[in-house]
């Protein structure tokens, strides 16, 4: 039989009413006020299997971020210049929606821009 010692009886403890069979004071079946961290470790406490369980979990949880906050960056629009007059030869920013109406337009990467990064878009 398992013997689980109650030293702490905190006021601010949650508290629960369970049965259990655990001998407390060699009466078994008996109801016993119990906080949260009591009835953990009357079922068993913090073992080998929720070590690694936490330990798996924490790896994912971790490694997943990388993936997930990189998307902003591998999803952000890159700049566009696009050559308005061809006997100037004058490179001019536009957008998208200039160069997908008009198939004529000559179109570019606009590179030196700080937020045109090489990504999903381009």
């Amino acid at each position: 039989m398992k013997t689980v010692d109650f030293k702490h009886n905190h006021p601010n403890e949650q508290h629960s009413e369970i049965e259990t069979n655990i001998d407390f004071d060699g009466t078994p079946g008996k109801k016993r006020l119990v906080t949260v961290d009591q009835a953990f470790e009357i079922c068993g406490g913090f073992g080998k299997f929720q070590k690694i369980s936490a330990a798996v979990l924490i790896l994912v949880m971790g490694l997943s971020q990388c993936f997930l906050y990189s998307f902003p960056f591998l999803e952000l629009e890159p700049k566009y210049e696009c050559m308005r007059n061809k006997v100037l030869e004058k490179w001019v920013p536009c957008d998208p929606i200039d160069f997908c109406n008009d198939p004529t337009l000559q179109w570019r990467v606009q590179w030196d821009d700080p937020e045109t990064i090489d990504n999903l878009i381009i």
